[in-house]
């Protein structure tokens, strides 16, 4: 089986943290999720709401799942505890570029973000295009 881990952020592809997925993944694909993007700086976050926000769904071998979501955890400052987390690892579902849909785990922000609602439909982050990586990436 395959799981599916949509990122919007850092860890996408062609962002700093491409290099901290531990296992390579099987596809990497074009997809959107329903949520609202805002700029934090450094990196973005995501939380519940109507509009499109564009990533990538990373799929993955099911057997590697525990192994990704310990790295994707720790990253995202993810321990299960709601009064400490930074982001909350949450179950979704995002569509591919061919209308296909996918369930995938990505992580949401615990807190009223604090950046300004990236623009667009569906929203960029970074909002520039072609940009490899984003400064202060952390």
């Amino acid at each position: 089986m395959t799981v599916h881990v949509f990122v919007y952020g850092t860890l996408k592809s062609d962002q700093c943290r491409a290099g901290c997925w531990p296992v390579q993944a099987l596809s990497i694909s074009p997809a959107t999720i329903r949520g609202t993007l805002y700029d934090l700086g450094a990196y973005p976050a995501l939380s519940p709401g109507d509009g499109l926000v564009a990533g990538e769904c990373w799929s993955i071998a099911d057997a590697d799942e525990a192994a990704v979501l310990e790295v994707l955890d720790a990253i995202e400052g993810y321990s299960g505890n709601p009064d400490c987390d930074l982001y909350t690892r949450v179950r979704a579902t995002c569509t591919l570029a061919d209308g296909s849909e996918r369930p995938c785990w990505t992580y949401y922000f615990t807190q009223v973000p604090p950046g300004p609602v990236v623009a667009g439909n569906p929203a960029h982050w970074p909002d520039v295009e072609g940009i490899a990586t984003h400064a202060g990436c952390r």
